[in-house]
């Protein structure tokens, strides 16, 4: 079934009817999923430093200790240089002290005090504490929090929603991010938006195209199980898959790309409506949310809006890159000045469709930095969260020396 108008109005305006410039920007959606993946080498290397780690916090503690990886690394949506977090567990109870996630945080972070290769370590105190920190043959930040179950939990979820279309949802959801993060409206700690709430956000448009969805709402469609109760929160959901579901909806990731941008710059109503991917049914803000420029409820949390940081100056600001952004992907002139100024012929692109590797990233960065707008975002008071060095750590903290001898 081929998506007309008729059916979904906010995906089909938006779609360019220019077959050459279609092949070619799903060509460079293509190319820049395939360079950022996690690659199956880099997982199992970033695996083998967790189990390196596990072996030395498990003497450290005395006891068992399990990292179990969450976030972009497991969720399908991960790429090359992001974050890697984990969620610390006692794997066979935890010690009379651990009493608190500050506690034991601040033990991570003593443990790492003469582990080898390990640099600018910090202890962050937040909502959910961490110790960050990268080994030296790696750019990479690792995080770890304490039993951080219900992200670990959102994870498997939004892993769970890219084996409904593998061939496009995980495309979608690294170019997405890469775009917000160019436009500076990717960062939630600089008053816009964390990467995981644009990928909840994908994952509603994904739910409201017509005439029955490219993927179902997983949390609605459980059968024969019953809760399970994380925290306090239901974290169940469906573990059916239906890969031929997708089929019935035709749609490149350009076209899905720029209807996600028209649905969220020129219909979703933000002033009444929540974004959310639990419920069938269009959700009203919550009374209490009402005060909130944007609502996009977690999954699981229900009561955690990801979007509480959003002015309604960043919002404008938002819906004005989505609609740049439109303006420069559907625009061919584009494609042609960049081909006159590497050399490029036009006529050879419009009969092959090819680039070479290099010319396609690159276009796809010419591309990106034309989406950029001249005025900067809004300015927003930055969310301060407490950190401090091991050193200053270790000086505040509990001594757990004695109590593991």
């Amino acid at each position: 079934m081929v998506i007309t108008p008729t059916y979904n109005p906010h995906y089909a305006s938006c779609k360019v009817n220019n077959g050459q410039m279609t092949t070619l920007m799903n060509k460079i959606m293509m190319k820049h999923y395939e360079k950022n993946k996690v690659a199956e080498d880099f997982l199992q290397e970033i695996e083998r430093k967790i189990f390196s780690l596990e072996i030395h916090f498990s003497k450290c503690f005395q006891t068992a200790i399990k990292l179990q990886l969450y976030g972009s690394m497991l969720n399908g949506f991960g790429t090359t240089n992001c974050d890697v977090d984990l969620s610390l567990v006692f794997a066979e109870g935890a010690p009379f002290w651990a009493t608190s996630s500050d506690v034991v945080m601040r033990f991570v972070s003593k443990c790492l005090v003469d582990l080898p290769n390990v640099i600018d370590a910090r202890y962050i105190s937040a909502k959910v504490p961490i110790v960050r920190f990268r080994f030296q043959d790696s750019d990479i930040d690792i995080d770890i929090s304490y039993n951080n179950m219900l992200a670990l939990h959102n994870s498997y979820l939004l892993k769970q929603y890219t084996y409904w279309d593998q061939r496009r949802i995980p495309i979608l959801g690294v170019f997405i991010k890469k775009w917000a993060k160019i436009n500076h409206i990717g960062d939630a700690s600089q008053g816009s938006l964390s990467s995981y709430a644009w990928i909840i956000m994908l994952l509603y448009y994904l739910q409201t195209l017509r005439p029955f969805g490219l993927i179902p709402i997983l949390q609605e469609s459980q059968s024969g199980t019953g809760p399970r109760m994380v925290h306090g929160w239901n974290v169940a959901y469906s573990l059916y898959v239906d890969p031929s579901h997708c089929s019935k909806l035709n749609g490149s990731v350009y076209d899905l790309f720029l209807g996600f941008l028209h649905f969220y710059a020129n219909q979703f109503n933000f002033a009444d409506l929540m974004v959310q991917v639990a419920y069938r049914r269009i959700q009203p803000k919550p009374f209490n949310w009402k005060k909130f420029a944007m609502a996009i409820e977690d999954p699981f949390e229900k009561t955690h809006n990801l979007a509480q940081g959003i002015s309604e100056q960043m919002l404008t600001h938002i819906r004005s890159c989505m609609l740049n952004t439109i303006s420069v992907f559907t625009n061919a002139e584009h494609i042609s000045t960049f081909c006159s100024a590497n050399d490029v012929n036009l006529m050879f692109i419009e009969e092959s469709f090819n680039l070479n590797e290099e010319l396609l990233g690159k276009l796809g960065e010419h591309l990106l930095s034309l989406c950029i707008l001249p005025n900067p975002p809004p300015a927003t008071r930055r969310h301060r969260h407490r950190s401090t060095s091991l050193a200053n750590s270790l000086s505040n903290s509990t001594d757990n020396s004695s109590i593991l001898v």
